[in-house]
């Protein structure tokens, strides 16, 4: 399989913009920096909604989004108050191969990520 990646639209608390933009680029950095099979993760802030980013991702191969994805998980799970703290509203809007799109429950993007690796979830 050939390169693969992702678009997620993120919705921040107004006034959390800042705050956002600044986790965000240190975690770009350190992605960039750490992870060789990611060739672009970067975030563009909506010109009529101020609150609102659109995050674009691209990896050389499924293998290397798959790691990405459970560094992130690992990541969230620790920072789960600092994720709180930018008062994300919903959750993300996520494309997950050629043809799923939505806005999803944690639930829901456990299955579009295990439907994408063509794994079963489990309970």
């Amino acid at each position: 399989m050939g390169m693969v990646g992702i678009v997620a639209t993120l919705k921040i608390v107004p006034g959390k913009e800042k705050d956002f933009e600044k986790l965000f680029a240190e975690l770009r950095a350190s992605t960039l920096k750490n992870e060789p099979g990611v060739l672009m993760y970067d975030f563009y802030k909506s010109r009529s909604e101020p609150n609102t980013y659109v995050v674009m991702e691209q990896y050389k191969s499924q293998a290397d989004l798959d790691a990405h994805g459970d560094k992130i998980l690992a990541l969230l799970k620790r920072n789960l108050a600092q994720a709180d703290s930018l008062g994300l509203q919903g959750t993300p809007t996520y494309l997950v191969g050629p043809f799923r799109t939505s806005t999803l429950d944690y639930k829901g993007f456990r299955q579009a990520v295990a439907d994408a690796r063509g794994k079963k979830t489990g309970p």
